[in-house]
């Protein structure tokens, strides 16, 4: 059955490998379907939404064209590319204050080539490194990303506090575990105003108690 068929501009449009032809029914959430014919001849329903954002380029023919050219794809970097394209494109709903409530894309070139994303990223280098956005305000592109461990990323969170004594400057789990503290207890320590130098180096009550302990014994 067709659907209304009122006018909209995304009639005759071009997605990809995708020619737009008529809208061909709508979602419980009221989005737009389009009825689809593909390069490749193939006929295809697609929401709107997956079009515009370019979510959906093809039929499938497309996606399929690129896993069978490179043979890679049962790789651990395959799998990053993978994980990565569905945070951005399909995310789950956890994941969208993180990423697409943000604006964080995925460069054209990454998008549309697992072959060019190994290029600039290489082999990863061991099972503990997955990618890494440098600069977390921005997207996964070859000069924003790079392979890091677990520790790596840790540390270039954006809730981590960096603070700088005497020239050094580390988050403040970095500080605790030099000085032989606690991060939880530095944060807290800077939460209440603590200057920086005290809340870093003054032992907590349970260190003292421990030092008077082994004084008096």
């Amino acid at each position: 059955m067709l659907f209304n068929r009122e006018p909209s501009v995304i009639e005759g449009a071009r997605f990809g490998r995708l020619t737009v032809q008529h809208i061909s029914g709508k979602t419980p959430y009221y989005t737009k379907i389009w009825q689809c014919i593909c390069d490749c001849g193939s006929v295809r329903n697609v929401q709107q939404g997956a079009l515009t954002t370019g979510r959906t380029q093809s039929c499938g023919c497309l996606q399929r064209e690129r896993v069978t050219t490179h043979g890679m794809t049962n790789t651990p970097e395959f799998k990053v590319w993978r994980g990565m394209l569905n945070r951005i494109f399909h995310p789950k709903p956890r994941d969208l204050q993180n990423y697409a409530d943000r604006g964080i894309s995925v460069s054209d070139e990454w998008k549309d080539s697992f072959e060019v994303f190994y290029r600039d990223m290489g082999p990863r280098p061991s099972p503990k490194h997955s990618i890494e956005r440098i600069d977390n305000d921005k997207g996964y592109c070859k000069e924003n990303c790079k392979w890091a461990t677990a520790p790596e990323q840790h540390a270039n969170k954006r809730t981590n506090v960096v603070i700088e004594l005497e020239g050094t400057r580390l988050i403040s789990s970095e500080w605790s575990r030099l000085l032989g503290g606690r991060a939880a207890l530095v944060r807290q320590r800077l939460q209440h105003g603590w200057p920086v130098e005290r809340a870093l180096t003054t032992p907590s009550r349970r260190a003292l108690k421990e030092k008077l302990n082994v004084t008096t014994a």
